[in-house]
């Protein structure tokens, strides 16, 4: 395990186009970079705390340096926003429950999505300009638009009666 923890290191860090130094001051708290290039040459096995750090610091799960190879490899597929909404439960709770759903419902699912996020939006504006902060606004008519489609799709996936 201690070699392919090297290998993904060094791997992983050329892919995002650091030099050691350059990842050494991304990795908080103090790390030398000669200390990233023994890991990589295999002379040194980092703690568990410190292999965290420069997870966090290459924006990579900590698992990325114990998974096989070709699940490893599956990782490098995933965009850095995906890897970001995998850092929160509910979220991943989300995704998984997304392999389930029938192509067909895709578009409105991104509908319903966009609409909750414009909503939220617009509550948000809302409060801010009782306390009395300033925000850029949502325009009257696009927030007419909104509040339209939302009654629009009032009563969706409801029991016909």
């Amino acid at each position: 395990m201690k070699t392919e923890i090297g290998k993904r290191l060094k791997k992983i860090r050329k892919e995002r186009g650091l030099t050691q130094r350059e990842l050494a001051l991304k990795v908080s708290g103090k790390v030398d970079y000669t200390y990233i290039g023994k890991i990589e040459r295999n002379r040194q096995s980092p703690s568990i705390g410190v292999l965290k750090r420069i997870s966090d610091a290459l924006s990579v799960p900590l698992s990325y340096f114990f998974l096989e190879e070709g699940t490893a490899a599956l990782l490098k597929l995933l965009p850095e926003d995906l890897k970001e909404i995998a850092k929160s439960e509910k979220k991943q709770v989300f995704l998984k429950t997304l392999k389930d759903i029938n192509e067909e419902d895709i578009p409105l699912s991104i509908e319903i999505i966009d609409i909750l996020n414009k909503h939220r939006r617009i509550r948000r504006q809302d409060e801010l300009s009782h306390k009395g902060e300033r925000q850029p606004s949502v325009g009257a008519k696009e927030k007419e638009g909104y509040l339209k489609a939302a009654e629009n799709r009032e009563g969706y996936g409801e029991k016909k009666q």
